[in-house]
């Protein structure tokens, strides 16, 4: 927020009794302190709003206190604050008087070095001119033990120093018996904490009177009115204006004049700051500038009906019309009163020489809407404004239903000072409606398009944001209470979804009625610590928006539109209507302007859990996206980094050893289980090191290393507060982010997706095929020897079938683990193995045995012939004298030796052929003795 400081050459003037009264108050207390006499209290509350006079009435304690040889010590609240570390309003007291103490001894010594810490958020040419004064003035001080501590804009300082020592930061302090005058806007008033304000005299610095500048000063009506209506009646402004406004009518140019008017000082401070004038709401007129030097009722040409008001109106019978026109409540009435002050306040400043002003019947709404203007602009933080600001509206929206029937009470009620008639012969030359225009103020009514009553009884409760704004990482949402917080929060997916994503944070916008404890107030204690979480890691800040913001953002929408809007799309709608009023765009570009500091003054600013400095190891050519698909074999590896394996390392070790495909390779290698389970093995399971000593691979190590201990407890506290899902929305949408943070998540819950049963279901699994595959061996052994046959197989079967696949399966059976993570990574292998082997050790297994029950019928073949033939003494007799008996069954016995290298289906079908050639050569020797038998029957018949 701007800060526009007074010098402390500038002169205090009195511009009303109220303003002598005051002074006159304050003279008497520092000439009783002086003397030691009883003072009511020694704490002072100087307010007003901005450009009352607040600090120049501070300096002008300071220049009299120095007359009177005491020493004032005036210091800027914030430089004070921040100077001081305090954790409660006990440390607070003793710090602030270590620092008097030492400001004291400070200007005893003519030494100011220390004193310039407490006035660093000046201005640099105020701080010169202030030290300047102090150095010339010193030698008037003779009482340093009569300090005056004069603390200037409290209302930025204070709130900061409850959130460093609680509520009530100062009511031990100001209890000290040392003369204390602190001075902040009526704004600040509400943020002070009970203890803390009751004791605190407050004096108001009070508005500039007319009638008593026009007699101070000498001014004609016409200079008086507009002297005022250029500074808006600030103290500050019309003591700069006043010389200017005295030479106006020497200016014979029109230009001279404009120039004189646009080069005035602006009005107020950011984000409301406005021009002291608004000439462009008269450009298409420019005759009626020279109205400006001189703004005072005129004569008219012809009469006409209206109101003449002097300065005698009756301001309780006027605000007794109000009540009754506008059908005010008793907690509404303090408005009435309001409303007939600033009615009076500003037909007096619009008055000629004899304090008459003048309005015509067809001006009173724009001039009602002007005093509401003014009232609010003066009284927007009064207490009864604030509670009653939608039936303030409310007035605004009536006045045009209304008008008729405030003109007919003020012509029947006839209160003092306010005279209807339909002669009158004086008026302004301008119009009331161009005088707001000509003079905006600088604050205005915050309520744009609806009742904003009206959207709180729609939406509060529904547990959404009223309103949602996206800049660049940051959500912002505005809650109507804190029950819709919580229950948004609640929700987590789309809360969540806005705020844990890497680079991401919220903003949390609450009404000014949340509690500073809020926290304590959710009865959820996973929801508590989840902001806490968030908090902690600059993910999500909270703010308590005033009323008005409140007020601003409630009153945007239509009633029908989709909760929660968005907040730009909406401001975009409004501006781009053609229609739209001066007042209405300079109101949304003023609260506009004032959320977006709101918004830069308490940005998040979240953790960054993947820096870009930083590179997680392996990601770019181990177990990222693009190298190893599989992402459960990535986040088993990974969960490696967050896990304590010691029970299981020497396990592992063994595991890797059996898959590894470096050299020297695993005696599972070749089996080739893929899903990157080799690449597991190769470069993330632990290992030896050159000197035997059981380590990590490099990746995880560098994995353990790529976040600090606090950001790694950070993930780990969360990682217990998430489900699996929501945790995995810090990744955002990077998918190798994910797989690091499910490692780590699992790793934290111990949540692996395994259990005995079903790594006991495999195991019992994989003892069968060990069987089966030692059986298969065995035949094949056997086969060699007994048939000389040598089974082939293609290169995968080939290098399955060895002794060293079998002891290998044989040791990965015999593994035991002990840790989830271990079984889990074990689970993996012993899937894929399965997945791998299983069918194609059944296959074989299947078509071996199929094989040997073939062998097995050609032997017993071979044998039934062999005996056949040896029994059968007629054939053995035949071929006796042809071929020995002997010599025939080794050829039948020689069909079994095959003395090849066969794949298995041609060594099944050599077998089978091998079969067909016994039962042909069984035939044939059937077809011998069938032949000998005919030949032994001719003989027979021959003899």
């Amino acid at each position: 927020m701007e800060k526009i400081f007074a010098d402390i050459d500038e002169k205090w003037e009195n511009l009303s009794s109220e303003h002598e009264r005051l002074e006159k108050t304050f003279l008497d207390i520092l000439q009783k302190y002086l003397r030691g006499d009883d003072l009511l209290g020694y704490s002072y509350l100087i307010t007003g709003v901005f450009g009352r006079g607040k600090t120049t009435f501070l300096y002008h304690i300071l220049k009299k206190s120095i007359d009177m040889g005491m020493l004032p010590i005036y210091v800027i609240a914030i430089d004070l604050f921040n100077y001081i570390e305090a954790e409660d309003y006990s440390a607070v007291r003793n710090a602030i008087n270590t620092v008097i103490e030492k400001l004291k001894n400070s200007f005893k010594n003519k030494d100011l070095s220390f004193y310039e810490n407490f006035i660093k958020a000046m201005p640099e040419n105020s701080r010169k001119k202030l030290l300047e004064y102090y150095k010339t003035n010193i030698d008037k001080i003779k009482h340093f033990d009569k300090i005056i501590l004069l603390i200037d804009e409290l209302e930025d300082a204070y709130p900061k120093l409850k959130m460093k020592a609680g509520g009530d930061p100062l009511r031990t302090w100001l209890e000290e018996n040392y003369l204390k005058i602190l001075a902040l806007t009526p704004t600040g008033i509400y943020d002070l904490g009970g203890a803390d304000e009751s004791r605190l005299i407050k004096f108001p610095i009070p508005a500039v009177d007319i009638e008593y500048l026009r007699n101070k000063f000498d001014l004609d009506a016409g200079k008086a009115n507009i002297l005022w209506w250029l500074s808006r009646g600030n103290p500050r402004h019309i003591i700069q204006n006043l010389p200017i406004i005295k030479q106006l009518d020497k200016l014979k140019s029109l230009k001279d004049i404009i120039d004189t008017l646009r080069n005035l000082h602006p009005i107020g401070k950011e984000p409301t700051k406005v021009p002291a004038i608004q000439l462009d709401s008269i450009q298409k007129d420019y005759t009626k500038i020279k109205y400006l030097v001189n703004l005072k009722p005129l004569k008219t040409k012809e009469p006409y009906a209206g109101f003449k008001i002097s300065k005698d109106l009756d301001e309780g019978s006027l605000a007794n019309i109000f009540r009754k026109v506008f059908n005010l409540k008793p907690e509404e009435e303090e408005i009435a009163l309001l409303l007939a002050y600033y009615f009076k306040l500003v037909s007096m400043v619009l008055s000629d020489d004899q304090y008459n002003f003048y309005l015509e019947v067809g001006e009173l709404k724009a001039f009602i809407e002007l005093v509401l203007d003014i009232m609010l602009e003066n009284e927007q933080k009064r207490e009864s404004v604030e509670k009653n600001i939608v039936k303030i509206l409310q007035i605004f929206n009536e006045l045009s239903t209304k008008k008729d029937i405030l003109f007919a009470q003020f012509i029947s009620e006839k209160p003092r000072g306010l005279d209807y008639s339909t002669n009158l012969d004086k008026k302004l030359p301008i119009e009331i409606s161009k005088i707001k225009d000509l003079f905006p103020q600088p604050s205005v009514n915050p309520i744009v398009n609806i009742d904003p009553n009206r959207i709180f009884e729609l939406y509060e409760g529904k547990g959404q944001p009223i309103c949602i704004r996206k800049m660049n990482n940051i959500m912002i949402f505005f809650f109507a209470s804190l029950r819709d917080l919580k229950k948004y929060i609640e929700l987590k997916e789309e809360f969540l979804s806005h705020i844990l994503p890497e680079g991401k944070s919220a903003l949390i916008l609450l009404p000014d009625d949340v509690p500073e404890n809020f926290l304590e107030k959710i009865e959820s204690a996973e929801i508590t610590q989840l902001i806490k979480w968030l908090k902690d890691c600059g993910k999500i800040n909270f703010v308590r928006i005033s009323p008005h913001l409140k007020l601003f953002l409630l009153s945007l929408p239509s009633e029908d539109i989709k909760i929660p809007y968005n907040f730009d799309e909406i401001i975009d709608d409004i501006k781009s209507n053609k229609n739209i009023s001066f007042w209405t765009a300079r109101k949304i570009e003023i609260y506009k302007n004032a959320l977006d500091k709101l918004i830069q003054e308490n940005n998040p600013h979240p953790w960054l859990f993947f820096p870009e400095n930083r590179e997680l190891a392996g990601r770019k050519n181990i177990w990222g996206e693009n190298q190893l698909k599989e992402k459960e074999v990535a986040v088993a590896g990974l969960a490696l980094a967050f896990y304590d394996i010691r029970r299981d390392k020497k396990n592992l070790i063994e595991l890797r050893n059996l898959f590894k495909t470096q050299s020297p390779r695993g005696k599972l290698a070749d089996i080739k289980v893929g899903g990157g389970l080799p690449t597991l093995a190769d470069d993330i399971l632990p290992r030896k090191d050159r000197r035997g000593r059981l380590t990590h691979s490099s990746c995880i190590e560098g994995i353990k290393r790529f976040w600090t201990t606090e950001e790694k407890e950070k993930l780990k506290e969360l990682a217990r507060l998430l489900s699996l899902d929501h945790f995995l929305k810090l990744g955002g949408n990077e998918e190798d982010y994910k797989r690091v943070l499910e490692a780590l998540w699992r790793a934290e819950r111990d949540e692996f997706d395994v259990d005995d049963s079903k790594l006991d279901s495999l195991k019992n699994r994989l003892e069968e095929i060990l069987k089966k595959l030692e059986k298969i061996l065995n035949t094949l052994k056997e086969w060699s020897r007994a048939y000389k046959i040598t089974i082939i197989f293609k290169d995968d079967y080939e290098k399955l079938l060895v002794d060293d696949t079998l002891n290998g399966l044989e040791k990965f059976y015999k593994l035991q683990f002990k840790s989830k993570l271990g079984k889990y990574i074990y689970y993996l292998y012993l899937k894929a193995i399965l997945e791998k082997v299983e069918g194609k050790i059944s296959n074989i297994y299947r078509e071996i045995d199929e094989i040997k029950n073939d062998i097995k019928e050609l032997k017993s073949g071979m044998e039934d012939l062999i005996e056949e033939i040896s029994k059968d003494n007629i054939l053995i007799d035949f071929l006796s004298d042809k071929i020995d008996i002997t010599r025939i069954k080794g050829e039948i016995l020689s069909l079994l030796v095959f003395d090849a290298e066969l794949e298995l289906r041609k060594f099944k079908e050599e077998v089978e052929e091998t079969n067909k050639v016994l039962e042909t050569i069984r035939e044939r020797f059937i077809t011998i003795k069938e032949k000998i038998e005919e030949f032994k029957e001719e003989l027979n018949k021959l003899s």
